[in-house]
């Protein structure tokens, strides 16, 4: 089974994308892709990352729009849009080795990334808010890639350990 990775199109926040560091590792996500313009350096991670920052796989890109035309992988981008497909839709279905992709905190993904996508997916909210914060929407879709597998019989959890 490929696992399921994440791509951070510009992120802006190293608290975020600590966060997202210790999500991929609590998900056993595959790899975390970030820009090479994104210059924290790895142990400014370690508060939010709870130190997870050198037990998750991460890989740097030059370019994202390079980077997502050459890829192979299925691209799901997540968005706060209305006509994109819910998270919660039954008839969406994640696939093994999916790379979720996911914009910065205040413009989210560009429309450069969004036209490279094979599909837009938006998280619902029922607030004011009409979007979350981006560690906490790569949280849910990983939660949800967990729960489709789960539901499909793909693995089983029991105490906290997958039995594959």
């Amino acid at each position: 089974m490929r696992r399921t990775n994440i791509f951070l199109e510009n992120p802006l926040d190293p608290t975020n994308v600590g966060c997202i560091i210790r999500d991929v590792y609590a998900f056993d996500a595959g790899t975390l892709y970030y820009p090479k313009s994104f210059k924290t350096k790895i142990s400014k991670f370690h508060g939010c990352a709870c130190g997870t920052e050198n037990k998750v796989r991460i890989q740097k890109f030059d370019d994202a729009t390079d980077f997502l035309k050459k890829t192979n992988f299925r691209k799901i981008g997540f968005v706060a849009q209305t006509n994109a497909t819910l998270i919660t839709d039954p008839d969406f279905k994640f696939k093994d080795g999916d790379l979720l992709i996911f914009g910065n905190e205040k413009t989210g993904l560009t429309n450069e990334a969004k036209q490279l996508c094979d599909e837009l997916v938006t998280i619902p909210t029922l607030g004011y808010m009409a979007c979350l914060n981006v560690a906490h929407s790569v949280a849910i879709s990983l939660y949800e890639v967990l729960r489709q597998k789960i539901e499909i019989g793909a693995i089983t959890i029991k105490k906290n350990k997958v039995i594959e």
